[in-house]
C-alpha cells in the first residue's frame, strides 16, 4: 500500500511544472485472516486519502529507503462489508 501510493504521488509530481497541491488516494480490502483492531477488520475495505504539495519541504530522509514530508487532510476510512 504504501509503496502503490508514494508511486502515485511521484507520478503526479513528475507531471506538475509548478508548485500545486496532489490529492493521493488509494484503497483496498483486508483478508479474512486480517487480525481485528482499531485500524483492521476482517474482510473489511478500507480507504485512505491525503493532500500534499508536488514540491513539498522534506521534513527527513533515509537516502533509497523513505522520505517523510508535511501532509494535510488525512482521512483514514474502515467500512464493514454487509
Amino acid at each position: 500500500m504504501r509503496r502503490s501510493a508514494l508511486g502515485l504521488l511521484f507520478l503526479c509530481a513528475g507531471l506538475s511544472l509548478s508548485a500545486a497541491t496532489l490529492t493521493v488516494t488509494t484503497a483496498g480490502t483486508f483478508s479474512a485472516t486480517t487480525p481485528s483492531s482499531s485500524w483492521t477488520a476482517p474482510s473489511t475495505s478500507w480507504s485512505i486519502s491525503f493532500n500534499v504539495a508536488s514540491n513539498p519541504v522534506v521534513n527527513s530522509s533515509a537516502a533509497g529507503e523513505d522520505f517523510d514530508a508535511p501532509v494535510t487532510n488525512f482521512v483514514y476510512k474502515l467500512k464493514a462489508l454487509r
